[in-house]
């Protein structure tokens, strides 16, 4: 296994070669353990390339206030610790990772070439329900702590975690070698189903808006013969069902439009760009329509008509 470093340019804040890799933040995924991503999207942004994803308030407040937590650190817990700022890949694997900082000591303990040294804010709930007052560590970072010590060699990290911005938490994890294993093995199948384009079944609860995004242009004159899909007839069916209710109320409540952006998702899925789809009793066309840009942005959308 051969390991390299890449450096982001003046003005980014990776090297441009991490978007063609699996990184550690979000190899969690693969199992269905990240907050932020699913293994659909992921394929999608490999296979088909990368859509811009807004990250999160408290993933951007980490990283303005990160220095300063970093120094709290160093004080309270006799840490010797320093900024990484190399990008670390194993290019065989197309994996890599970006470490916050690695620890050269700690707890009277010398870590001879640095471990890493992951630091993560939590508020109170999350740390008394998700990480039980720090005696179980979210799977999602147990991955990415994971693929952080593949990177550096290491067989140990540490997490540095703030609680409600007035306790510091220092936790150890050690390295896995079953999954590790196991990790490797998802890596490898996710890349053959990208060579394939074999693409992974989405979780609509969480994949309806970027399918609805992704699929959001018609092909025009095109039809695919779907009269076999039970699956999607019962689903055509609550869509009709459920936009009916919406028209009677008058207004889209939150709940239902969810539950209908999660059936059109899945009629989109199932039809990809086609104009027309044949069921057994109807007949589904969709249609682009663009706005242009004037006081807002330009966009596209993509209805639905059902006809028997």
């Amino acid at each position: 296994m051969a390991l390299h470093h890449a450096w982001p340019e003046e003005g980014e804040q990776f090297p441009k070669i991490r978007q063609k890799h699996i990184t550690a933040s979000v190899v969690s995924c693969l199992f269905g353990e990240n907050d932020y991503t699913t293994a659909w999207q992921l394929w999608n942004d490999m296979a088909l390339g990368a859509q811009q994803r807004k990250g999160s308030l408290v993933a951007s407040l980490g990283q303005i206030l990160e220095p300063a937590i970093a120094e709290a650190f160093e004080h309270h817990h006799t840490m010797s610790i320093e900024k990484e700022t190399a990008y670390i890949y194993d290019d065989e694997l197309r994996f890599g990772a970006s470490l916050d900082f690695r620890c050269y000591r700690y707890n009277d303990r010398d870590f001879d070439g640095g471990i890493p040294f992951d630091i993560k804010m939590a508020n109170e709930h999350a740390w008394r329900t998700k990480w039980k007052s720090g005696k179980e560590v979210p799977p999602a970072y147990v991955f990415q702590l994971l693929g952080q010590m593949h990177v550096t060699q290491s067989k140990v990290a540490l997490l540095g975690v703030m609680v409600g911005g007035a306790e510091l938490h220092v936790i150890e994890v050690l390295w896995s070698q079953p999954l590790w294993d196991a990790t490797v093995e998802r890596i490898h199948a996710f890349w053959k189903s990208v060579e394939e384009r074999r693409q992974p079944m989405p979780e609509m609860k969480r994949d309806a808006e970027a399918i609805i995004k992704r699929l959001r242009h018609t092909e025009k004159d095109t039809s695919i013969d779907l009269s076999d899909d039970n699956e999607l007839s019962d689903t055509v069916a609550q869509y009709v069902t459920l936009s009916e209710r919406v028209s009677e109320l008058g207004k889209e409540t939150r709940a239902l439009e969810k539950q209908r952006t999660e059936l059109k998702a899945t009629i989109l899925h199932k039809m990809g760009e086609a104009q027309f789809a044949r069921l057994r009793n109807c007949v589904i066309e969709t249609k682009t329509t663009d706005r242009k840009a004037f006081s807002v942005a330009a966009s596209s959308s993509r209805s639905i008509s059902i006809k028997e």
